[in-house]
């Protein structure tokens, strides 16, 4: 809508109003009351908003309604103003962007002035990138947002195309194979391409460094620097300078510095630095140099004749060895014509077919025309070509081949001489041959001593005429150190001076050397081939080549013999591995009957039977002892193993020799023949009775802990139950003593019924508290013989007895052990008929080691209680049961027990950490042998020591056993004594060397050496040494052998402070 007429506006007014425009957020406290008027057609702030060339849209913040757009925002839209006041702002944006734009609305609305980048969708669908700058207002009492769009679509055009002019640049500099670097005034890195990121990737990151930093590791600029020329002179500079690696300098690069200068003031900002490496050419340039020095070195003192001919077949140039070749002097072959003087005429025809344009070639006997010296020559001609392939001349390599030919016929007789030989045969005979034909006075062939490895021991050697015995020497001050894994060494004369230290080179009176090394294929040394002369020789290198040529032909035979030792040696090894693999190893010949070959000599041992008594003619099998119910099965499971053409393994038990039964694990892989058929099977046997038993022994466990537990849950109950049976009898007794006496007998069976059931309670109470019970010092002599009288022992059982008087006590609850005795002794009365002999007795027992019983007793100190009775025996199949709750063998009788009598004593003992052993034979009794530890309870014994006598002489205790030593120190030291402990024989030779002792205490059997040898070494620097024997097995010989040698008392293990006061007093106070 135009206004009537335009106001007039002064200049100063036009700046303000332009102002407000693009800061309506910034003016609103200024116009506050013109707000109302800004959308009226007459107002000049309306006038304004439709000429403004931004797009202009306001908005109602609530609803997002647009209130009012100027011309700018039609055209921007092309939508008419009427259909832009229908829209919402969201309607605006494309559905790409709308979401993002509306966050930014709210944001806006709620006061924030960012200015964003959108699209915005016009009429034809075009979207348009604009620039939006936005302002809250209020409007006639509502919020109005103001957003101002200006299209950038060129701007983001320009963006593009400036973007894209980079990226092409940035790929141009990139992609160049040499490197770019931009540096500011002060040789500050802006920018590295990838080329200068990879020569300096040990000094990344470049930007913002110094060049001079970064590039050659310097702390200030370089000397000769062609940027700084550059940023001095405004013009291009050039220098080459190093390139220094992350390993110094690498090389060398050539580096161009190109000024930058600004386009508005023409001043230098900084530099282009070009870098291209010339490493490759440096080092071209320089092997040139080289080149050309190392072709007239080769020239000059090749050891071949070398000369060039004109194309008229005159010599012009020739080097020293040619001139030796043809026995002339130099000047004189200059000049010589090989076309018209030469009088060999195959000679000159291969000259002849060089100037042609072809190769010639001579080789054969040749009398020098100019120094009239013979000698077998070879010679090579060939052709100098022009560009057009003209002729200028030809070059000419000759060779003095007389000594090749010499050494040809050399190798030809000894090879003929040696070819037929192998082995130890084959180094005699070389030797010999090399001897001879190059007629030296000694040769051998030696190889490395593998113990001792700078000594060498001869494989053959050849001496005065003929060949004599090997021998061993030190390479040290040898020729033969230089040569030996190294490369070959000659010494044509004078060798004595050159190794003064040598006696053999003085002693054979040698002055020439020539020895060559001998390797595997790996490179490994295997030693020397050497001839020696007793003069000076000249033809060094012919013996040399000999040598070298044979040394292939030696290294193989050495390699060899060295396989066949180690064949031998890996055979022994299998030999002893086989038989000391605690299993039988064995072979089965599937096409031979299957018979077995044993590697090992355990088949016996597990068996009982030899090889011989299961063979059956010429097979021998175990088959047969494989208990018969699971033969077949066995037999089934190999042969599906082998159809399978897999491995097996099967578990089987079989009958030994004695009777017994064994328990086998057999392990095999069948190996197949060329025909792809099983051929035999390789396999072991295992023994693994042992391992059934332990197994057994956890399965025994498990189950009568799992009796203990269900016993815990239900014996206080069974109690409280048990109370009213026990009771009532008496009561009821009472009431009807006189009125009905025939009830008299079935409550006295009543109350004996709630006796035995309490007593059975009493044991599932026992198995139910394991180990929860005090613990204490525990005598068992007395715990048994208080026992003893009051259990109800038939007199028809005869009862003996036999303690211990020095046994030593135990750790435990006394309740819980008269238990243990009660139900043992109980079940060898009962077994026996009440009619027999019990014996008990007790010991004190040490076991150096674990010994195998019913169960495995670990080696310590033990009580041992033995309960032997005359009756009936445990028979093999229930053995293994007897321990298991609720097991008995009193199947109807009124004796019938409850199984638990054996349970609990098992779970007791087992609680005290002690061990179960039974013997027991069918129809003549059972031993059962109890072991607890032994507890060394230290007030105990100081009670005793107050009334023993000790000391203070100095003892050494020598146990390997560290709870042995700690025992008896802790004694020896409350009687008085000195006491050290060492842990074996070799300490204890060592520990009194420098310590004299007045008493040894020697265990006999000990890791290392025993106490016998102990005491024998001490013996011999200290012949007057006291020592007691101390060992927990019987007298032996050892023992013996030791008291001849002077030890004297002999102290069985476990030792108690009595019986050890006695023997040391005993022994020290001995004159």
């Amino acid at each position: 809508m135009e206004p009537r007429h335009k106001p007039r506006i002064k200049t100063a007014e036009k700046t303000k109003v332009s102002h407000r425009a693009s800061s309506l957020s910034v003016q609103q406290k200024r116009v506050r009351s013109n707000k109302d008027r800004f959308l009226m057609g007459d107002s000049p702030y309306h006038l304004l908003f439709q000429k403004i060339r931004d797009a202009i849209f306001v908005a109602d913040i609530r609803t997002r309604r647009i209130v009012d757009v100027n011309l700018a925002a039609v055209r921007l839209m092309g939508y008419s103003r009427k259909k832009l006041l229908t829209m919402k702002a969201d309607q605006l944006h494309p559905e790409s962007v709308r979401a993002e734009t509306m966050e930014g609305f709210k944001r806006h609305a709620a006061g924030s002035t960012e200015e964003v980048e959108s699209l915005v969708l016009t009429s034809r669908g075009r979207e348009v990138p604009v620039g939006i700058r936005t302002s809250a207002l209020k409007i006639e009492g509502e919020k109005r947002l103001l957003g101002i769009f200006r299209d950038i679509t060129e701007r983001k055009n320009m963006e593009r195309n400036l973007n894209d002019q980079k990226a092409f640049f940035n790929d141009v500099l990139e992609s160049i194979q040499d490197g770019i670097s931009i540096l500011d005034n002060d040789l500050n890195i802006l920018y590295t391409n990838s080329t200068m990121k990879k020569w300096y990737a040990h000094n990344l990151p470049h930007t913002g460094r110094k060049c001079f930093d970064v590039y050659q590791g310097r702390t200030k600029p370089c000397e000769i620097c062609p940027s700084i020329q550059t940023l001095k002179s405004g013009k291009e500079a050039v220098e080459i300078v190093p390139y220094t690696g992350e390993k110094g300098v690498q090389g060398w690069q050539e580096l161009y510095a190109f000024p930058l200068v600004d386009s508005m003031t023409s001043k230098v900002t900084g530099v282009i630095e070009y870098v291209h490496d010339i490493t490759e050419r440096r080092r071209m340039e320089e092997a040139l140099r080289e080149s050309e020095e190392k072709y007239r070195m080769i020239f000059e003192d090749s050891p071949l004749g070398i000369l060039h001919i004109d194309r008229n077949g005159v010599v012009t140039a020739c080097n020293e060895h040619l001139a030796r070749i043809l026995g002339a002097d130099r000047e004189k072959v200059i000049g010589f014509n090989m076309l018209t003087s030469l009088r060999n005429e195959k000679l000159r025809s291969a000259v002849t077919s060089a100037l042609s344009g072809k190769r010639g070639y001579f080789e054969g006997e040749y009398l020098s025309v100019l120094g009239g010296k013979h000698s077998f020559l070879k010679a090579d001609y060939s052709p100098l070509l022009s560009d057009d392939g003209s002729v200028l001349g030809v070059t000419g390599i000759l060779e003095d081949i007389s000594r090749r030919k010499k050494a040809e016929e050399a190798v030809l007789k000894i090879a003929r001489g040696v070819s037929a030989e192998v082995g130890e045969k084959y180094f005699r005979s070389m030797v010999e041959h090399l001897a001879k034909i190059l007629e030296a006075d000694y040769a051998f062939i030696a190889e490395i001593m593998a113990d001792q490895p700078h000594m060498i021991r001869t494989i053959a050697m050849y001496a005065d005429g003929g060949i004599v015995d090997n021998v061993e020497f030190n390479l040290q001050g040898t020729p033969c150190e230089s040569t030996l894994g190294k490369s070959a060494h000659s010494y044509s004369r004078d060798v004595q001076k050159l190794f003064p230290e040598c006696e053999l080179l003085v002693k054979m009176n040698v002055h020439a050397y020539i020895g060559i090394p001998l390797f595997d294929l790996t490179g490994r040394s295997l030693g020397i081939m050497v001839v020696m002369f007793k003069s000076a020789v000249n033809n060094i290198k012919m013996i040399e080549s000999t040598l070298q040529i044979f040394s292939d032909r030696a290294e193989a035979e050495i390699e060899r013999r060295l396989s066949d030792e180690a064949l031998r040696e890996s055979e022994r090894s299998y030999r002893t591995l086989a038989q000391n693999l605690p299993a039988v190893v064995y072979r089965i010949f599937l096409r031979e009957n299957n018979r077995m070959h044993f590697f090992n000599n355990l088949l016996k041992t597990m068996t009982g039977y030899s090889e011989e008594e299961l063979s059956h003619g010429r097979v021998c099998s175990i088959e047969p002892l494989i208990i018969s119910e699971q033969r077949q099965g066995v037999i089934r499971e190999i042969e599906r193993a082998l159809s399978e053409e897999r491995r097996f393994s099967v578990e089987y038990p079989i009958r030994h020799k004695d009777g017994t039964i064994r328990f086998f694990l057999e392990r095999g892989t069948p190996v197949s023949g060329a025909d792809g058929k099983p051929l035999y099977i390789d396999g072991l046997i295992y023994d693994i009775t042992e391992n059934k038993r332990m197994e057994e022994e956890l399965s025994r466990a498990q189950r009568l802990e799992t009796a203990g537990r269900i016993a815990g849950q239900i014996a206080h109950d069974f109690n409280n139950l048990l109370s009213p049976l026990m009771a009532y009898p008496d009561l009821m007794r009472m009431e009807c003593a006189e009125k009905n006496s025939k009830l008299l007998p079935l409550l006295d069976q009543m109350q004996s019924a709630a006796i035995q059931m309490a007593e059975i309670n009493q044991q599932l109470l026992t198995l139910g508290r394991r180990g929860h019970y005090t613990l204490e010092a525990v005598h068992l002599n007395a715990v048994i013989e208080e026992l003893l009288g009051s259990m109800p022992i038939p007199h028809t059982v005869t009862v003996e007895k036999k303690y211990d008087p020095d046994l030593l006590p135990v750790k435990g609850g006394s309740a819980q052990l008269s238990r243990v005795f009660t139900n043992v002794i109980a079940n060898a009365v009962e077994s026996m008929a009440d009619v027999g002999t019990l014996r008990i007795a007790t010991k004190n027992v040490y076991l150096d080691q674990p010994l195998k019983s019913y169960e495995t007793i670990q080696g310590g100190e033990y009580v041992r209680v033995d309960v032997e009775d005359t009756g009936c025996g445990i028979s093999p199949e229930i053995i293994n049961s007897i321990f298991d709750p609720f097991f008995t063998t009193k199947k109807a009788d009124k004796k019938r027990g409850s199984g638990l009598g054996l349970s609990v004593v098992k779970a007791v003992i087992e609680d005290h950490n002690g061990y179960i052993g039974i013997v027991s034979r069918s129809g003549k009794g059972t031993t059962f042998s109890l072991y607890f530890p032994i507890t060394r309870d230290v007030e105990f014994q100081a009670k005793a020591a107050e009334e023993i006598a000790g000391g203070s002489e100095r003892l050494l205790i020598v146990d390997d056993d560290p709870v042995q030593r700690e025992v008896i120190k802790r004694l020896l030291d409350q009687l008085g004594y000195k006491v050290h402990a060492v842990e074996s024989g070799e300490e204890a030779v060592e520990y009194v060397k420098g310590h004299p002792q007045d008493l040894l205490i020697l265990d006999m059997i000990m890791d290392g050496i025993d106490g016998t040898e102990t005491f024998r070494r001490i013996r011999e620097f200290r012949p007057d040494q006291k020592a007691a024997i101390l060992s927990g097995y019987a007298e032996t010989e050892r023992v013996a052998e030791a008291q001849r040698m002077g030890a004297g008392i002999y102290i069985r293990k476990p030792v108690d402070l009595k019986s050890l006061a006695r023997a040391v007093r005993l022994e020290i106070d001995q004159s």
